[in-house]
């Protein structure tokens, strides 16, 4: 058996809180107390640690970071005893793994400290992780007033270092995820006014980020949250002026893949086809990071196969509903070879060359084709209010496609000089900055 190391670490609102995403997005409830104990004891948790160690803090100091007054010694008992009878419902590929955050509790009310140790269960989700993590300072939640300000403050946080900065969150996978039970706050202004608004204020106030928040409607319901992440550190890139030869490196880092080096060929490739359906780049690479390739792939088949046969509004909203519930496509027939259209026929590379160039070969077909899905994806969207950056987002998606396609065929890339209408110029030129 492990034998038990005692760590003795002073805490401080400096550490840092770093846990898997998987963690992050699991449904549960504590009190705000013990919420910032339990972060504090993570805290104290350090990068390359093989195991977890018992963690030793004095009560007095913790109740000045978190500004406890009173009888200190008999308040943090009663919220680590309440604390101990807690569990935490996470969500596996076969299983739910139910486990209490605490493996034990040891209190020296005559010395002033007391003594954390963490449930060994909870070590893929905070121990050694390489990949699909979050970190923040600690300081930011000891300062925030609520729970669900806490809760909302880390699912935040997971998208602030991605490019694009929003996250849209189904509105009832939100109440889930922050512990709400499903009578309260039923009604969604009660909702908004209570939790939604108040926690804006709260995190705007005292963390390191803003952030603004629209409803996304079916009709005249709502269904889901978009945020917009603001990072107080960081400024919005300005639109500059980017050299050819700069312009040459950051499209041979897209195109080959050495900008972003965390996926693999396969994902890659995944990446790529949830992109051609006009899913937001963000929300692709969250669903890449959550879910395996054969469950994307599957929901991409099915999603296609549904669009033969049936018209989608919302594409991507329907590929993403395809993933998180794992729908499969249905199996069909063998077809002959002899039965497969001549377009259909694996093509010779100077084949895919000349189909290229007979559709996007000049500058002036590339640019009619850009106007022509940015007008008619501004015309075709639910979302009257929000038309033009929906057919914004579609056509900066036409032209990464481009940009990869016209690499992948050897042909000349296009650069900024070459664009004749403002507007495109201007989604070239964001294109380029996503990866300076």
């Amino acid at each position: 058996m492990q034998d038990v190391v005692k760590q003795e670490k002073k805490i401080s609102p400096n550490h840092k809180v770093t846990k898997s995403n998987d963690l992050i997005e699991t449904a549960y409830k504590l009190s705000l107390q013990e919420t910032r104990i339990i972060h504090t004891l993570i805290s104290m948790v350090e990068p390359d640690d093989e195991h977890f160690q018992v963690y030793k803090f004095t009560v007095k100091e913790f109740a000045n970071m978190v500004g406890i007054k009173g009888n200190i010694y008999q308040y943090i008992r009663e919220i680590i005893t309440g604390l101990q009878e807690k569990t935490i419902p996470i969500k596996q590929d076969k299983s739910t793994l139910v486990v209490n955050w605490l493996a034990s509790a040891e209190y020296f009310p005559g010395e002033g400290y007391v003594e954390l140790e963490i449930s060994s269960k909870l070590k893929p989700f905070l121990l050694n992780m390489k990949k699909r993590f979050t970190s923040y300072q600690l300081k930011y939640i000891l300062q925030l007033s609520s729970f669900y300000s806490i809760r909302i403050y880390e699912l935040l946080k997971q998208y602030q270092f991605l490019r694009h900065k929003t996250r849209t969150i189904p509105l009832e996978t939100l109440r889930e995820w922050i512990g709400l039970e499903p009578n309260t706050y039923k009604q969604y202004g009660h909702f908004k006014n209570r939790i939604l608004s108040k926690a804006q204020e709260d995190i705007n106030e005292v963390t390191d980020m803003n952030f603004e928040f629209r409803e996304v409607k079916s009709g005249r319901k709502v269904t889901a949250i978009e945020f917009r992440i603001i990072p107080k550190d960081n400024e919005e890139l300005p639109l500059l002026e980017v050299s050819n030869e700069v312009q040459e490196e950051i499209l041979d880092a897209l195109t080959d893949g050495t900008h972003d080096k965390k996926w693999d060929e396969a994902q890659k490739g995944l990446l790529d086809q949830l992109l051609q359906h006009n899913m937001e780049k963000a929300t692709a690479e969250s669903l890449l990071m959550q879910y395996d390739n054969e469950r994307i792939q599957n929901a991409l088949e099915y999603t296609r196969q549904r669009l033969e046969t049936k018209e989608i509004d919302n594409v991507p909203g329907y590929l993403l509903s395809a993933v998180k519930k794992g729908w499969k496509p249905k199996k069909r027939g063998v077809i002959r070879k002899e039965m497969v259209p001549v377009f259909m026929k694996q093509q010779t590379g100077d084949e895919k060359r000349s189909f290229y160039l007979e559709r996007f070969g000049s500058q002036e077909d590339f640019e009619h084709h850009c106007l022509e899905v940015y007008e008619l994806k501004k015309s075709l969207s639910m979302e009257k209010e929000d038309s033009e950056k929906i057919a914004a987002a579609e056509v900066r998606n036409t032209i990464r496609m481009d940009i990869m396609k016209r690499k992948e065929l050897g042909l000349p890339i296009r650069l900024f000089d070459d664009f004749q209408h403002d507007l495109l110029r201007r989604f070239y030129q964001e294109v380029i900055l996503e990866h300076l």
